[in-house]
């Protein structure tokens, strides 16, 4: 389903980095924001990993170590080309994409002193996936409830190109239901394989502000 070689190599890569912290978690889950936030307040560099997997990571996926991000990112359409495929193509596709992210990761890390601070904003669908490469203690999960996602990408103004993308796509309608139903399913293993792995959940339920979820993570990092 996904490289197990391209894992055992980049996590005898990252195992070094003990100043690396990676904050994952489904879309909507507030990962930028709280990256950002901790990065000013501890002076610590951000990783975004979705500026890096759909810019400079394209032009790197090769058909022999990256096969399902060149076959996606290579697509006419990527987007219409994803959201055709069946829930467990689908499935299949992110998983072994997951591990290809992990993969440039481990070589860009390279550039980095191990004593290097360094905070790692999202990119990662699978928790289980990155724990077999990185150490789990170095990881923290956002999670926000599905409903709530799919509230946000129905009506918040900052998502409303992604909608209009795919509304404009042959069958539209139903590739954003699809859409909405791949969102909920990362969401939910998100929380289900952090929950195997021990990874510690952060909820974004609307009882704790922004701000308490930013020290939490802190804390658990030890960097407060």
């Amino acid at each position: 389903m996904y490289n197990l070689e391209l894992l055992a190599q980049a996590k005898q890569i990252l195992s070094a980095y003990k100043k690396i912290y990676w904050v994952i978690g489904g879309a909507c889950s507030g990962k930028s924001t709280l990256c950002r936030m901790i990065a000013q307040k501890i002076d610590i560099p951000v990783y975004d990993m979705d500026e890096y997997i759909f810019g400079t990571y394209m032009p790197r996926y090769t058909e022999v170590r990256h096969p399902a991000s060149k076959a996606w990112f290579s697509a006419e359409n990527g987007l219409d080309w994803v959201l055709s495929l069946s829930g467990a193509d689908f499935e299949v596709l992110n998983r072994a994409a997951n591990a290809e992210y992990i993969d440039l990761f481990a070589q860009d890390v390279r550039q980095y002193s191990v004593q290097d601070w360094l905070l790692v904003d999202g990119g990662i669908s699978y928790p289980a996936i990155l724990a077999q490469a990185f150490p789990v203690g170095q990881i923290a999960c956002l999670y926000l409830p599905p409903h709530e996602s799919r509230q946000i990408w129905e009506t918040a103004v900052e998502r409303q190109p992604m909608r209009e993308m795919i509304l404009d796509l042959p069958e539209g309608d139903k590739k954003w239901q699809t859409f909405l139903g791949h969102d909920k399913h990362i969401a939910e293993q998100c929380w289900h394989e952090s929950k195997a792995e021990n990874i510690p959940l952060f909820v974004r339920d609307g009882r704790r502000s922004t701000e308490q979820l930013v020290q939490k993570i802190l804390g658990y990092f030890g960097l407060r």
